[in-house]
């Protein structure tokens, strides 16, 4: 029955929510209980008076149940003129967003916290920079299929999808939370907002060629219209995604690090720790440990490797294998006053990537050369 197939729905649902927790939990735990942590700390308490107004407005419908039902029969009767004011209001809010909030002026963020590197946030432009990849016509048949379905579909399985692309979108083009980057934005944009507002695009699209339809074959008395419409809606689109892609077509980021870390593995001893400058860290950190069983520590700053207590603080953690220092070109290692260093050697990748732009959508590519170098430390 539609009934059972709702349950379902919402029950596979809820299984992919739990699938998607435990798959944290079980292989990224530490990661995972960390952001939690971070979303909960400090916040519970801030969560108490809005549990307390909750369950007063709950109780109080308890005891006024009747008077409930009053209020939700004449909501339902008046269903059709709150999601037509709900769905303008939407409309309104999406040409605020494009047109009007970009004006504001952008706060400033680190960008590179060890490079201290700083720039606008580009928090008010988030939802003109979404049009980079879903195109300014993309961005209007999302907003317009939110709206449609909005006023049309009143089913409450069909609030889910709505509800959950709208929450995102909501949270994200307030504050993107993150370094306006290609990488990181897409971070945002690609697990829930883009499909959902893909879905959203195709409704807007199926609805205009039934409209077209409709008044083909009565003030036209030819049908096809419709189909006109939204062919000729799509390919703008189509040649849009294909464009805005063609960048990454073929492209294989982060191929030389492999080798290479298997080339640095090879020289060192089993049971050293490799310490590596923080620019370095997200690249060579993770294949170190998990393809070549070396132990790594990425140093939160460039100046981390630079203090005195640094050989106390390794004791600390219980380190006794021998200490190697893994460190770019970005910055030039001076002298160590608590460490004897010895160079074991030069090293350098080339690698074809994304060029890197806070300004626009990477729409070239460009070859990226790295050098560093890898010494052995001892403690004074």
């Amino acid at each position: 029955s539609a009934q059972r197939g709702d349950y379902a729905f919402l029950g596979m649902l809820g299984l992919g929510i739990a699938a998607g927790l435990g798959y944290g939990f079980l292989f990224s735990r530490p990661y995972t209980a960390t952001m939690l942590a971070g979303q909960l700390d400090g916040r519970l308490v801030a969560w108490v008076p809005w549990l307390l107004f909750s369950l007063v407005l709950i109780s109080v419908a308890v005891i006024f149940r009747h008077r409930v039902r009053v209020v939700l029969k004449w909501i339902a009767q008046h269903a059709r003129f709150a999601s037509l004011l709900m769905a303008g209001l939407l409309v309104l809010a999406g040409a605020y967003l494009y047109f009007i909030r970009p004006h504001g002026a952008n706060t400033v963020m680190s960008y590179v916290e060890e490079l201290d590197v700083w720039g606008p946030s580009f928090i008010k432009d988030t939802f003109v920079r979404w049009g980079w990849y879903f195109s300014w016509l993309g961005l209007l048949l999302a907003v317009t299929g939110y709206a449609i379905w909005l006023i049309r579909e009143r089913h409450f399985v069909a609030a889910v999808p709505w509800s959950v692309g709208m929450f995102f979108t909501v949270v994200y083009v307030l504050n993107m939370r993150n370094i306006p980057l290609h990488i990181l934005v897409m971070r945002r944009i690609i697990p829930v907002i883009f499909p959902i507002a893909v879905l959203m695009i195709c409704y807007a699209l199926s609805y205009l060629r039934d409209l077209g339809e409709r008044f083909s074959r009565r003030w036209l008395k030819v049908p096809g219209a419709g189909w006109v419409v939204m062919v000729a809606l799509i390919i703008p689109l189509l040649v849009f995604f294909a464009m805005s892609s063609r960048p990454v077509y073929g492209l294989s980021e982060g191929g030389p690090e492999l080798p290479l870390t298997r080339q640095i593995a090879s020289i060192l001893p089993s049971d050293s720790v490799v310490l590596i400058s923080p620019w370095l860290g997200n690249l060579a950190g993770p294949t170190l440990r998990y393809f070549n069983g070396i132990e790594t520590a990425r140093l939160i700053s460039y100046e981390t490797v630079y203090n005195p207590e640094l050989p106390t603080l390794l004791k600390q953690v219980a380190h006794q294998g021998p200490l190697y220092l893994l460190w770019d070109n970005t910055q030039t290692l001076r002298e160590l006053t608590a460490f004897r260093v010895r160079l074991i050697g030069d090293f350098s990748e080339s690698e074809e990537t994304l060029e890197a732009s806070f300004e626009k959508r990477p729409q070239e590519r460009v070859r990226m050369e790295r050098v560093f170098s890898l010494y052995e430390l001892n403690p004074v």
